[in-house]
């Protein structure tokens, strides 16, 4: 699989470009916990990068609605 570029969108587009096959774990921005119902949250950061390819796991960085990014991209 190639990587999309999913920064930016809902954690349910993201879920809906990434593979069934991929591992996705979701961390607050904030704290850089895992967090476990993001349904609301939008992604700030993906490691890795857009074009990577050969995805087994993906780490999305995440913000609530209405938060600023505190992370570096």
């Amino acid at each position: 699989m190639k990587m999309p570029n999913v920064v930016g969108k809902t954690v349910f587009q993201a879920q809906f470009k990434l593979s069934a096959l991929v591992r996705i774990v979701y961390v607050d921005h904030k704290s850089n916990d895992p967090v476990i119902r993001a349904s609301n949250w939008k992604i700030c950061k993906q490691e890795p990068a857009p074009g990577t390819k050969g995805v087994k796991r993906v780490v999305l960085t995440v913000i609530r609605n209405g938060e600023t990014c505190k992370v570096s991209h």
